[in-house]
């Protein structure tokens, strides 16, 4: 019988809120992603190369490098309740959540430098029947879109990834007694992996220490993990070992790639757990993906969008027919890897991003033109506006845009042929340098979601 390979039609992605980077909340129900190909996600293994000359004169066998998350790469239709997520990440801040009528609800965000909320994902990756992965501390550094003429439009995020294990997520024993709100993690390789389960157990609350088991039958007689904190007071992975002392993960000659567990929050979470509360991580293929929220908002073509567009101090905006258009968000990412794991242990965000849109139509005025020989700083709004939502005919399932304070950074009317002259205008979001948001977006739909964990 031949091998049953994997196909995107068999791949699913899940992705949910995390607590802390890499450390996932198991109480929210992750959402399923309906994905555009090529999708790029999952951990990818470097080997460095080796200084040392050789007798032979080929390659000194290398060592084991930096392990990176594939550039981690999602392509979605456009659906105002699929943007979600993705925007209040990559902007940064809800400002607020609004039920404005029965069954229409008003998500109100920000683009700010320093995130607030939702500032990572924890997810699934499967290619079945081959693997099955849980994703740890993905990032987005860039969120865009381009339009066509009445044309799905895809939406792409890219983004970085922290870590990755093929054990899925804890099961809390039936008799734990603890009230703690979490789930503990697991994470990395085994050395074992035909071992079988993972076992976690509490093994003292004060200060929290743990033990580690793989197999059927635990003894719980190995030795105690103490939890870890960091100087803000989160937790930290720690290195596992088995009850005989020896590494379960990959710890050998000169690779390093430990198995580790965390108690997600703070050492005030961690007083609801007891002793002897007990969690059971399937073994590797011995699990499923968890129920994930499916979303059915309807997507949006370029039928659906409007510009309009003013220049600082005029009375009102102007609408500005297009023909196709791009708009990017960016907040640029730089990993940070070293001691003590071949993992990142951080993808620190380098400085506020920005918003910019590439728009085309064919030259019918002089509007742009002469807004860029005059320098003219403008304001903007992109209008994505779908079907009638709630009760009164008043709002509309879709997104607006609005930038406060637009510079036209490059123009061109270029002649295509002997029919036409294509206009190309760009256009970036500029700091209001009052305080205020450079950029807004106001997400309309019927989507309801608990944002309890992001706040």
């Amino acid at each position: 019988m031949g091998k049953q390979p994997a196909t995107g039609r068999s791949t699913r992605l899940l992705l949910g809120p995390e607590l802390a980077l890499g450390q996932p909340d198991d109480t929210a129900t992750p959402v399923e992603w309906q994905f555009i190909p090529p999708l790029g996600a999952g951990l990818k293994h470097t080997e460095s190369e080796s200084a040392e000359i050789t007798r032979g004169g080929f390659k000194k066998k290398g060592l084991p490098g930096p392990v990176t998350g594939e550039a981690f790469d999602l392509a979605t239709a456009f659906s105002a309740g699929r943007l979600i997520e993705p925007m209040v990440h990559l902007m940064g801040h809800l400002e607020s959540k609004t039920e404005v009528e029965t069954g229409a609800f008003q998500y109100v965000v920000h683009h700010v430098k320093q995130k607030t909320h939702l500032q990572s994902f924890g997810g699934y990756y499967d290619l079945e029947p081959i693997r099955r992965w849980r994703m740890y501390g993905i990032k987005l550094q860039e969120l865009g879109w381009s339009i066509g003429d009445n044309n799905e439009i895809p939406v792409r995020a890219k983004g970085q990834q922290l870590h990755g294990s093929e054990l899925g997520p804890g099961v809390a024993d039936v008799g734990n007694a603890g009230t703690y709100a979490y789930t503990p993690v697991v994470r990395g390789p085994l050395l074992d992996r035909a071992g079988g389960a993972i076992h976690v157990q509490v093994a003292s609350t004060s200060p929290l220490t743990f033990r580690v088991e793989q197999g059927a039958a635990p003894t719980w007689a190995g030795p105690t993990h103490e939890q870890l904190y960091d100087e803000t007071g989160e937790s930290l992975f720690v290195e596992c070992r088995g009850p005989d002392g020896f590494d379960l993960g990959i710890v050998s000659g000169e690779n390093k790639d430990p198995l580790e567990a965390v108690f997600p929050g703070r050492a005030a979470d961690h007083a609801d757990l007891a002793v002897g509360d007990t969690w059971t991580f399937a073994p590797i293929g011995g699990w499923q993906l968890p129920a994930a929220t499916q979303i059915a908002t309807p997507r949006m073509t370029s039928a659906h969008w409007r510009f309009r567009i003013q220049a600082q101090g005029a009375p009102s905006f102007s609408e500005v027919k297009l023909e196709t258009g791009s708009y990017t968000i960016t907040d640029a990412m730089q990993r940070r890897g070293g001691s003590g794991s071949r993992y990142a242990h951080d993808l620190e965000r380098q400085a506020m991003g920005g918003h910019s849109c590439e728009l085309k139509r064919g030259l019918v005025s002089d509007y742009f033109l002469d807004g860029q020989q005059r320098r003219t700083q403008y304001t903007a709004e992109h209008r994505f506006e779908g079907p009638q939502i709630g009760t009164s005919g008043t709002y509309r399932e879709g997104m607006v845009l609005t930038w406060p304070k637009v510079g036209l950074y490059e123009h061109d009317a270029a002649v295509a042929n002997a029919d036409r002259v294509e206009e190309t205008i760009k256009l970036e979001a500029e700091d209001t340098e009052d305080g205020s948001p450079s950029a807004i977006a106001v997400i309309t739909t019927t989507r309801n979601i608990d944002i309890a964990s992001w706040i």
